[in-house]
């Protein structure tokens, strides 16, 4: 059973075991270590119906808790270098390696 009360136990393990993903104005935002696979499947269908940028646009919002991701739009000293280290982050969560789906 794919819905079991262990499996949603696993998953909010996973989730809550976090690491620092970037700092703005002092407060450090974390990122999950790693992410259910159903986000892969997720993003990967995205990818595939809406495109690349919708993908990883659903991805950063659904990995990065609401404040993080508010944080990162709000913050007005953001390089496209810091964008992309990121969004790279995110997407080697969502899309780690080793999974049968390609990488952008």
């Amino acid at each position: 059973m794919l819905d079991s009360e262990e499996s949603e136990a696993e998953v909010e393990r996973m989730l809550a075991d976090r690491e620092p993903l970037f700092t703005v104005s002092g407060t450090t935002y974390t990122i999950p270590k790693q992410v259910p696979v159903a986000w892969t499947l997720q993003a990967f269908n995205i990818a595939m119906t809406a495109g690349e940028k919708a993908a990883i646009t659903w991805a950063c919002a659904t990995v990065l808790d609401p404040e993080a991701w508010l944080a990162l739009q709000e913050c007005r000293t953001l390089t496209a270098k810091n964008l992309e280290a990121v969004m790279k982050a995110v997407m080697d969560k969502v899309i780690p390696d080793g999974m049968p789906i390609p990488k952008a």
